[in-house]
């Protein structure tokens, strides 16, 4: 399915009131302009980060002169060397110090046992704050 073909249907969802605005993910600055063509794209949201520049030659160009946000993603943790390591290599112990989150308290085995065990605690429970405005859990 074609670029244009997606665009297209997703327009006809806020033709039908069911979406509000487009995005697009990972796009290459030629799939911006053909997907723009089709329907005004609201955001793009692509890899940035102080290790990963690669939007600043033509992503982020793209995105300025046809007037669309551009929403920046890292993936959590991440930092200089963590990709170079094949994941096979990487224990618990290992990976530790590429890993912010396992240095906080709560990032430990102990907590995060604790917290499986209290997510299932009546209290502890989405249900009761969805319910109040008629969500299921899984919103």
């Amino acid at each position: 399915m074609t670029i244009e073909e997606t665009v297209g249907a997703m327009a006809e969802l806020i033709d039908e009131g069911k979406i509000l605005h487009i995005g697009l993910s990972e796009a290459a600055p030629e799939t911006i302009r053909r997907a723009h063509a089709i329907h005004p794209i609201t955001a793009v949201q692509t890899e940035y980060s102080l290790w990963t520049r690669d939007p600043e030659p033509e992503v982020l160009p793209t995105c300025r002169e046809l007037g669309i946000g551009f929403v920046p993603r890292s993936a959590a943790g991440s930092s200089p060397g963590a990709s170079s390591r094949p994941m096979s290599s990487m224990t618990t112990t290992s990976a530790a110090p590429a890993s912010l989150h396992r240095r906080e308290p709560r990032g430990q085995p102990q907590a995060r046992r604790e917290g499986r065990r209290d997510r299932g605690r009546e209290g502890n429970h989405p249900r009761p704050a969805g319910a109040r405005v008629g969500a299921r859990p899984g919103q």
